[in-house]
């Protein structure tokens, strides 16, 4: 039971099917998602796709599932109850659920992905700009702690490594 719990907690859609296709767990998260209802309607992972993409999964993705053990990052469009088919990012890998061996579906809709990418290169340019001002404060105290020739001025660490030195030190010591 723990894993299912787990498998719950996720705030993503999870699907476990045996190798087959069989549906065997559906997380909370791919219920409410796809608006699904237990018990399920469908049995197989198949019946969850419009019917281009069970074509897709036919010709590839089973294939390479077989062979691979991993399918990552593909865009794929999933039906939903009495909604127009969602556009998603499925990944799927070989494991083992209730000791037996299956595969792992772990759906994202394609604008949560495009959401959090977003999210990610605007973190990236946050710390950018604090490396930079990080970078300007360091050489302005330098610049500082430099113009200071007459006083020289070390820092050490806590084993005794030379952290910094100042001009000023460089005149002390020769």
């Amino acid at each position: 039971m723990k894993v299912n719990l787990e498998l719950n907690a996720l705030p993503c859609s999870v699907i476990v099917t045996d190798l087959s296709g069989h549906i065997v767990f559906i997380n909370d998260f791919a219920l409410t998602s796809l608006g699904l209802t237990l018990p399920l309607t469908t049995h197989t992972i198949e019946a969850l796709f419009p019917s281009s993409a069970k074509i897709f999964l036919h010709t590839h993705l089973w294939p390479l599932l077989r062979n691979d053990g991993a399918i990552n990052e593909i865009y794929l469009k999933m039906n939903r109850t009495h909604q127009s088919p969602l556009p998603v990012l499925l990944n799927v890998s070989k494991g083992d659920f209730k000791e037996c061996s299956c595969y792992f579906w772990v759906i994202f809709p394609a604008e949560q992905r495009a959401s959090f990418e977003q999210e990610l290169l605007s973190t990236r340019k946050q710390l950018q700009l604090l490396a930079k001002d990080a970078d300007e404060s360091r050489y302005m105290l330098q610049t500082v702690l430099d113009g200071t020739q007459d006083i020289g001025i070390l820092a050490v660490s806590n084993l005794g490594l030379i952290r910094f030195a100042n001009t000023g030190m460089t005149v002390l010591v020769n």
